[in-house]
């Protein structure tokens, strides 16, 4: 699915704020309490997420974040390789409790 087809279906979830859309990446907060409904939406895309919050990435999945900075200890991690490359998701949820950081990013081949 192409990053901004998904996109426009997430936007359509309550959210506090989209910071950018375009062809490459889409940057929105969302609230943590919604995050249940978030992960329902990225499990059903993307499968089971390759890291979840608090857990360490595996070692042979480091592939996913070569290009994108990395990933911290409670950033959660969703992939999948798709026709143009490989998308990739990271919940990022923030100190105050409330927001969690969506960065999701089309990488190409």
């Amino acid at each position: 699915m192409p990053l901004k087809k998904f996109a426009k279906k997430i936007k359509q979830l309550r959210n506090h704020e989209v910071r950018s859309l375009t062809d490459k990446s889409c940057e929105l907060v969302f609230y943590f309490e919604d995050i249940h409904q978030w992960n329902e939406i990225f499990t059903a895309e993307f499968g089971s997420p390759i890291k979840k919050e608090g857990a360490p990435l595996p070692e042979n999945e480091r592939h996913w974040i070569s290009n994108t900075g990395g990933i911290w200890e409670d950033q959660t991690l969703f992939g999948k390789i798709v026709d143009d490359g490989v998308m990739i998701a990271k919940f990022q949820p923030w100190k105050d409790g409330v927001h969690v950081t969506l960065k999701l990013l089309l990488l190409k081949k």
